[in-house]
């Protein structure tokens, strides 16, 4: 029995990214920034402009469950490869939080009192002295 390889193309693609609590730190523009959809959907639309998938857009959404998507469409290319590319973007990401956040010292509170904005946010406010200075 001969097999015949075939090329499918795809014009639209759904991806899971994950739960709030798992992708914001990847999406966030600042404290009054865009709704995660919003932010998600705006980083997605300029990596298919960089890619030149003219034509081409994305649009996150959540689900029934809480699950945040992406859904990818093109009229005319082929954008089957971000179904594997974006969740290996993802999880690169949330390993790169992961270390950063690993290195981090502990903050005077337990984490669970604390929020890492609300420990960012003291970060901004704290001015140092400059050394010598009275």
């Amino acid at each position: 029995m001969t097999h015949h390889a075939t090329n499918t193309t795809h014009n639209s693609v759904d991806i899971g990214l994950g739960y709030h609590h798992e992708i914001e730190g990847l999406f966030q523009f600042g404290e009054n920034g865009p709704r995660l959809e919003d932010a998600i959907s705006f980083v997605f639309n300029q990596t298919l402009e960089r890619d030149l998938m003219f034509g081409a857009w994305a649009q996150a959404y959540r689900n029934g469950n809480g699950e945040y998507r992406l859904k990818i469409t093109s009229p005319d290319n082929d954008v089957s490869a971000y179904a594997t590319l974006i969740p290996n973007y993802i999880a690169a990401g949330r390993q790169a939080l992961a270390n950063y956040y690993e290195d981090i010292p502990a903050p005077p509170r337990p984490a669970s009192l604390r929020s890492y904005r609300e420990i960012a946010s003291l970060a901004r406010h704290t001015v140092a002295e400059p050394a010598g200075s009275l």
